[in-house]
């Protein structure tokens, strides 16, 4: 996994920096004060992959992680994974709502891989990269507090989980889940396969009876199907006159409905009627007013186009004040920008200055280290020699070694071979055939021979490893003498290129800091004269003249006091000129209205005579749904029967096939018996081989080695090779059982020490030479690649010459992951790893990042 971009809103300390682009450096050195916001970009990142970072580890206190009087924050994380490049984007509210996308790059565009629940889209993520947030945080990333999680906060147990998950041992464990899953099955099948045997036996019952009881039953059904075609017959010829009666009972009903809608009519009539009448008499009475309202009509309208004048002036004042409210507040912004100059130019001088005299320090120091360099010579040909020598003998040795674990393990099998021998047990333990007294013998040679070849073996392996080993010392004793050589050319040359490319700003930063002095006396001369934005002041006191002059709000207002006085008036006289044209209009309606009336009292009657003549052919509908209600009844009784004496047929015929087919049945369970309690037998084997003790266990016997042989080569570096780890798998208990368990041990000036008896800046070396051991096992494992190294504390625990060898390492650690970031706030580190990403705090914008690519 190699990160692409990193882009915060919100988060912590951050409010909306620019996207930390790490396409590129290889190497960089991520800088700033304490609280600054530094390891907030790894708890970033973090967050975005696994939804966990420092204090959140199990998902609480996600609100702590939202940037204080925000609502919301939220990462957007690239990343590069075998060649492919992911994104993942997450957001949280304090709402408690939540949001995750997962998209991959096809072409210009991202395709989405987001699950349609946030688990399983972070199910989909860890899986991706093949690791939890737990084994990310314990193999790469260094994150601040958690360095010697693996070593000191870890339980043994809690160690080895973590070792299983990089060696990807968590398939076996699967496989012992199904497997152990599977055996269940079959078990549970067995018995019902033996449960059905035995109840198919049984059930059995007389074929022959029951075939003579199928003939009777058919007779029956036969005589109860011809009584439901005679009871259908009849119920037919019923329903069919009662449909014409009902057809009758329909047009009775229409026509009432008719009728009831007719006096419904007559009824609205009569209230239209009404209601014209008292609008009749109300207008006569609004009539009466006309006299009054008339002499007040000449004087609104003569206020109204005062009034009118009076808006067209006020308008105009309106616009010419705000022309004079945007020329004040230009002059306002004038001010602000020369006071903002005022202060920018301050701070630069104060900078160049600053940087200005520590040029003219370092000069001297360029001097020195260029006639150091000259008497010099470079010894990495010869270290690089030397090195491969080493790796050649350790590779020996670790053939050797793992030749030897094989030997024991055939040995140990060949034990318990023997051992069953001795207890003589029925079967053979090499064939599985039949043991007799001749097979035992013949059994008992052979390992007896098989064991003495295997003593040959392991002693050739021995001395082999023992020459490998002392030749490796050697190599590595050498190796450290040239080391510290290379180490002081490498920094020598470091410090020299650094003060080239610093002091080449001299002459320029003198000129910086003339002109800026120049534009600082400048800009406090205009602001103490007031001598700026001239033409805006003379546009501002011109306008408020031209204002008072062109509106007068209080003559206005007092126009307006009197209209408002007149409008019941005006109201009043165009109601009256409504009412006289309504009044005729009203009684034109009432006049038409009566006559509908008349109309509609004589359609009601003739409607009304014609209810009760088809009332009268109904007389017979209720005996006539009796009579078809009592036929229906019969039919359903005789269609009982019918379906009784069918049903009476199928069973019986099912129980004569049943009976023929039971003791096809009986020995096909007895079949499946057989069959599902060898695959019980087979599952219980394959769940021994992928549980503890088997498989799993022997993968971490022969990746241990591996681990201890890189850890100590980081170590010995990191240490004048002065101590060496080994860890123990298996522990002795009281009872004499071995214990599962990832014990950490340190030799330490002729002594054994565990891990937790050393601290300071000793037990951070070791921690960072076994996290980078266990980074590299992961980076060379198939199908997950952690090609990030972030190292987010430690050196400050270290002396300088400690502090020179971390760095050193950190810089071999190049060859095996393609992005290291090492995070610090010392000052001689930050021109020691190629590009720079200083992180600032602003006290608005929060901290603030910048990316100096060397």
């Amino acid at each position: 996994m190699i990160p692409h971009k990193l882009t915060i809103r919100d988060f912590l300390s951050y409010a909306d920096p620019d996207p930390i682009e790490f396409s590129g450096f290889d190497i960089a050195c991520l800088t700033g004060e304490n609280g600054a916001g530094k390891s907030a970009i790894l708890d970033a990142i973090t967050w975005a992959l696994f939804g966990a970072a420092r204090g959140c580890e199990g998902g609480q206190n996600q609100d702590r992680l939202i940037r204080d009087g925000c609502d919301e924050a939220s990462v957007d994380f690239e990343f590069v994974l075998n060649g492919s490049t992911f994104r993942v984007v997450r957001r949280r509210a304090r709402s408690g709502r939540s949001e995750l996308r997962f998209l991959v790059a096809a072409g210009d565009d991202w395709t989405n891989l987001a699950a349609e629940t946030l688990r399983e889209t972070d199910t989909a993520i860890t899986s991706l990269l093949r690791m939890d947030y737990k084994t990310f945080t314990a193999s790469a990333f260094f994150v601040q507090g958690r360095a010697e999680d693996f070593l000191a906060r870890m339980r043994p147990e809690e160690r080895k989980e973590v070792f299983a998950r990089l060696l990807d041992l968590g398939v076996y464990e699967r496989l012992e889940e199904n497997a152990r899953g599977k055996a269940r099955d079959a078990e549970v099948r067995r018995k019902e396969h033996a449960r059905r045997a035995e109840e198919l036996a049984q059930s059995a019952g007389d074929a022959d009876a029951i075939e003579q009881a199928v003939s009777s039953a058919r007779h029956a059904a036969a005589e109860a199907r011809e009584l439901v075609h005679r009871c259908s017959a009849d119920v037919e010829a019923r329903r069919t006159m009662l449909g014409e009666l009902e057809k009758i009972d329909a047009r009775l009903e229409s026509e009432r409905n008719a009728l009831e809608e007719m006096q419904r009519g007559l009824a609205g009539l009569q209230k239209s009627i009404d209601e014209r009448t008292a609008e009749l008499a109300s207008l006569d009475k609004l009539l009466a007013k006309t006299d009054e309202v008339r002499g007040t009509t000449a004087e609104m309208e003569s206020l109204v186009g005062k009034e009118k004048d009076a808006r067209t002036a006020q308008k105009a004042a309106f616009e010419l004040e705000k022309q004079r409210t945007a020329a004040a507040g230009r002059i306002e912004a004038e001010r602000k920008v020369i006071h903002a100059r005022v202060s920018q130019t301050k701070r630069a001088i104060t900078t160049a200055r600053g940087e200005l005299n520590d040029l003219t320090k370092r000069n001297k120091q360029l001097l020195r280290a260029d006639e150091a360099l000259e008497n010099s010579k470079d010894p990495r040909p010869v270290i690089e020699e030397t090195r491969r020598a080493a790796e050649e003998q350790r590779a020996a040795e670790a053939r050797c070694v793992e030749q030897l674990a094989s030997i024991e393990r055939t040995q140990a099998e060949l034990d318990e071979r023997a051992a069953l021998l001795v207890r003589g047990e029925g079967e053979c333990p090499v064939c599985g055939g039949r043991l007799d007294a001749a097979h035992r013998q013949r059994v008992a040679l052979e390992i007896t021979e098989q064991l003495s070849e295997l003593k040959r073996e392991r002693q050739k392996a021995r001395a082999v490893r023992d020459t490998a080993r002392k030749e490796a010392e050697r190599c590595m004793e050498e190796l450290k003498r040239l080391d510290g050589v290379a180490r002081e050319r490498e920094q020598l040359i470091a410090s020299r290129d650094t003060l080239r490319v610093r002091l080449e700003r001299l002459p320029k930063l003198t000129e910086e800091l003339v002109a800026l002095e120049s534009s600082l006396a400048s800009d406090e001369n205009s602001l103490a004269r007031e001598s700026f934005a001239e033409e805006l002041r003379a546009e501002v006191v011109r306008l408020d003249t031209q204002i008072a002059a062109t509106y007068d709000a209080a003559a206005h207002e007092r126009l307006r006091n009197r209209m408002r006085d007149l409008e019941p008036y005006a109201e009043l006289a165009g109601r009256i000129a409504e009412g006289s044209a309504r009044r005729t209009a009203v009684q034109r309606e009432l006049g038409e209205l009566g006559e509908r009336r008349e109309q509609a009292l004589a359609a009601a009657e003739d409607r009304r005579a014609r209810v009760e003549e088809i009332a009268a052919q109904l007389t017979g509908l209720p005996e006539a749904r009796s009579e078809l209600e009592a036929a229906v009844g019969r039919q359903m009784l005789a269609a009982e029967q019918c379906s009784a004496a069918d049903n009476d047929v199928a069973r019986l015929t099912e129980r004569l096939e049943a009976a023929r087919k039971v003791a096809d049945e009986a020995a096909a369970a007895s079949r499946c018996e057989r069959d599902a309690a060898a695959e019980h037998r087979r599952f219980q084997r394959l769940t021994q081989a992928f549980g503890r003790g088997g498989i799993p266990d022997l993968i971490i016997d022969n990746a241990r080695p591996g681990l201890e042989d890189d850890a100590n080569a980081i170590l010995g570096r990191l240490t004048d090779y002065e101590m060496s780890v080994h860890f123990e798998m298996q522990r002795e208990m009281k009872s004499g059982k071995a214990k599962e368990t990832f014990d950490v041990l340190v030799s330490h000036e002729g002594g054994v020490r565990d891990y937790a008896m050393f601290s300071g800046g000793e037990a951070f070396r070791i921690a960072f030479a076994v996290r980078l051991a266990l980074s590299k096992l992961l980076t060379n494992r198939a199908g997950a690649r952690l090609e990030t190294l972030v190292i987010d504390e430690g050196f400050g625990t270290q002396d300088p010459e400690g502090r020179e060898r971390l760095v050193e390492a950190v810089g071999q650690a190049r060859r095996e992951f393609a992005k290291i970031l090492v995070i610090t706030h010392l000052d001689d580190l930050k021109d020691l790893f190629g590009a720079q990403i200083h992180v600032s705090k602003d006290a608005h914008r929060g901290s603030v990042v910048r990316v100096v690519e060397r």
